[in-house]
């Protein structure tokens, strides 16, 4: 037997699962957020405490959500990538069972913060892995299926989450969390790879130096302005959808199940044409196409609220920037990466505080 065989077989297993394990650990933390939206009411009566308190579970989670990445980003270029993505999943599984078991408000709003806070290991060290692991256009098709996945969350989460409520009590919902992040958990601790050279002290000067070096550089800056710009039309239709498409006299949720599920399609469908598409048209192409969807989808957004032209112009514009978001937002994460020219954690640290 060729000496060879079993470490390419190996390492082509472990480039296999290791990014799907990681899909998997996003999408319980994501989870998190959009499976417990449902159960809300059910919360605010078993805490006996208002609803702004109970509101107060979700700021707490964001709160911990854009808190670590600057901290985590040296951390995980000096002590490696494993360590702090490990760690993460831990703390996610017991912070999970922790929301379940308690019946303290201020410790589930603690533990509430600890579940935000495992999304920055992700960010930061697991996606420095998977840009460290893969070259250009491998690192681009895996994003693309990525995005495709972790979309499912606030597509599907609510509806997961009431099907929980339908069953048993909202506490299930976070134990189902915990356990459901196991497995991941176990992949990642057998496949993931350590992708960067251990041994480097962590140093203040020089993160510094690493952070202001990267606040300079303005190609890196401008691709990040531009992800950050689409994200944010995204996340304003989120806002806005349910006074757009929910009947506000039946409280009838046809027309906004049927609109999303409508636009995480087109995204999903972006991310798909962008995995087929970098080898031969490259990630400027795309970057560019995408792009100029999302302006004119917006464009035709405005103009169809401005003139009142109805919903159905609306959705056709956003489904232009969803599937407009879905082709660049793979290409543009990598592009944005490879300009920052600075250590990898620290990289992921400014683009996932963007």
């Amino acid at each position: 037997m060729d000496p060879m065989a079993r470490p390419t077989s190996a390492g082509r297993l472990q480039g296999n699962l290791f990014p799907v394990a990681l899909v998997l650990f996003e999408l319980a933390v994501y989870f998190s957020v959009d499976m417990y939206l449902p159960a809300m009411p059910a919360l605010r009566a078993g805490f006996g405490t208002s609803e702004r308190m109970i509101q107060l579970t979700l700021t707490f989670w964001l709160i911990g959500a854009g808190t670590l990445q600057v901290m985590l980003g040296p951390v995980s270029d000096s002590l490696g990538r494993r360590p702090v993505l490990l760690s993460g999943c831990l703390v996610f599984v017991i912070a999970s069972a922790g929301c379940a078991l308690t019946s303290s408000l201020p410790l589930f709003l603690l533990l509430r913060t600890l579940q935000g806070c495992t999304i920055c290991t992700a960010l930061v060290a697991g996606y420095a892995c998977i840009h460290e692991r893969y070259s250009g256009v491998q690192a681009v098709k895996t994003l693309a299926w990525m995005n495709g996945v972790t979309v499912l969350a606030p597509a599907i989460g609510p509806f997961l989450g009431a099907a929980v409520l339908a069953i048993w009590p909202w506490r299930a919902i976070f134990l189902l969390l915990s356990l459901a992040t196991l497995p991941p958990f176990l992949l990642l601790y057998r496949y993931m790879p350590e992708t960067v050279a251990l041994g480097q002290p962590l140093s203040l000067v020089r993160t510094l130096r690493s952070y202001w070096d990267l606040l300079r550089n303005r190609a890196m800056l401008l691709h990040l302005a531009c992800f950050c710009l689409v994200f944010s039309l995204l996340l304003s239709w989120n806002v806005s959808s349910p006074f757009l498409l929910i009947e506000k006299d039946t409280g009838d949720l046809g027309r906004f199940v049927t609109a999303q599920a409508y636009l995480y399609l087109l995204f999903i469908a972006g991310t798909r044409l962008a995995n087929r598409l970098v080898a031969g048209k490259g990630a400027i192409w795309l970057i560019r196409t995408g792009f100029n969807l999302c302006l004119a989808g917006s464009a035709l957004g405005l103009l169809s609220a401005l003139l009142l032209a109805g919903t159905p112009w609306a959705l056709l514009g956003f489904g232009a920037v969803t599937l407009g978001a879905g082709l660049l937002f793979p290409p543009l994460f990598r592009r944005t990466i490879e300009l920052a020219n600075a250590p990898m954690g620290i990289s992921m640290a400014v683009f996932s505080s963007g």
